[in-house]
């Protein structure tokens, strides 16, 4: 009976001692190192939703400069712009995120306003991207979450002015999304599993060998890795659709008040030149294009371009109606579209950086296994 006994307590001598000690330091170092990557994820989407902010409201300020394109060209001042409430209206209705549209004359002093008590007081603007990270954006200054893009006019003759769009960067929207939170509930449970795994199921002899401990470190954060990338990648999908719905819903905005008048599209002088304008003006948009029904009645972008419109391949595209479908009336829609190519190539622009900071922490991680293992003399000792 003796010697049972010894023979007992000398298998669970590793549990009670060493090995138990080692458990939840284990657990403890894999769960640091996934909020570590949850929040350089955080910090990832925080700037490419930035960059694609950017992109929209360049846009917008681009679609008033092109309704001033007349005046401008008469010579007239950036003061007596009778299209400003309509062309500023169309930005305010279709973006949430704009606060304020505004035009500078030369001298800085404000002459048409957007809502008109707008003020953004006298605050310190900073250049460069949002947080400080990134590349620096011309025309784009940051004042806490209240962001303005500037971009200069010019007349007959010479500048004229500024077209200034004030927007506000809404992180904790960004971060509420549904795609948000689905990989921050498979982050905690991917860390509650191997918490579990660790303190109740791990074998004592895997304390002991330091590549055992690599292994199990490097495939919870392989696993990590891949729940991040998924999450800002459809983070990224859902902006730009959201992205081209705001393009969508500006131009059929444009179209409707046409059609308000009784006007129909397909006779309105230089529609092709609108659709090109809206797909010109902006870097990330692959093709506009307005149908009715699925015929292309006017589009710019399309590559294999034919009479009969169908979703490209490989684009991320909105479809905006016009009209709404009536007896004996056409139905018109506004098509626009993104590749994901270019949503692809605008998330690694923006994370490059905390890829590294990634790296950086995960090995630091591997550093620290050593401290977690347990020698195999500590064991026998026990």
């Amino acid at each position: 009976m003796s010697q049972q006994l010894e023979a007992n307590l000398t298998e669970t001598g590793p549990q009670t001692g060493t090995v138990a000690r080692a458990r939840p330091r284990l657990a403890a170092l894999v769960c640091v190192v996934l909020t570590g990557l949850v929040l350089l994820g955080g910090a990832w989407w925080t700037l490419a939703s930035s960059r694609f902010d950017v992109e929209r409201i360049r846009t917008e300020a681009e679609t008033v400069h092109k309704a001033m394109g007349g005046m401008l060209a008469m010579g007239l001042p950036v003061s007596d712009f009778i299209g400003f409430g309509a062309a500023s209206d169309r930005v305010l209705r279709f973006d949430s995120a704009v606060r304020a549209v505004q035009i500078v004359d030369l001298t800085d002093q404000v002459v048409l306003s957007n809502p008109e008590a707008f003020d953004a007081g006298p605050v310190e603007w900073s250049d460069g991207s949002y947080l400080g990270m990134g590349g620096e954006v011309p025309g784009i200054q940051h004042h806490g979450s209240l962001s303005r893009f500037s971009l200069p006019v010019s007349g007959r003759f010479g500048p004229a002015g500024s077209i200034v769009v004030y927007y506000e960067h809404e992180i904790v929207a960004e971060f509420s999304r549904s795609t948000a939170i689905a990989g921050l509930a498979a982050m905690v449970l991917l860390a509650l599993g191997i918490v579990v795994h660790t303190a109740v199921l791990a074998n004592p002899e895997v304390f002991q060998s330091y590549r055992e401990l690599a292994t199990l470190y490097a495939v919870t954060c392989l696993i990590g890795l891949a729940i991040v990338g998924a999450t800002i990648f459809g983070l990224g999908a859902t902006k730009a659709i959201e992205t081209a719905n705001a393009y969508g819903e500006s131009l059929g905005s444009r179209l409707g008040e046409a059609m308000a008048l009784g006007i129909d599209p397909s006779d309105l002088v230089g529609l092709g030149d609108v659709v090109r304008e809206y797909q010109e003006t902006n870097d990330i948009i692959s093709y506009v294009a307005l149908l009715e029904g699925n015929r292309i009645e006017a589009a710019a972008g399309l590559q294999d371009q034919t009479d009969r419109w169908a979703r490209p391949t490989g684009v991320l595209d909105a479809v905006i109606e016009v009209r709404p479908r009536r007896l004996y009336r056409p139905q018109y829609r506004v098509a626009v579209g993104i590749p994901i190519a270019v949503v692809t190539q605008i998330l690694w622009q923006t994370g490059i950086t905390l890829m590294l900071g990634a790296a950086a922490l995960i090995a630091a991680g591997l550093a620290l296994l050593a401290r977690v293992r347990v020698p195999a003399t500590a064991v026998a000792r026990l």
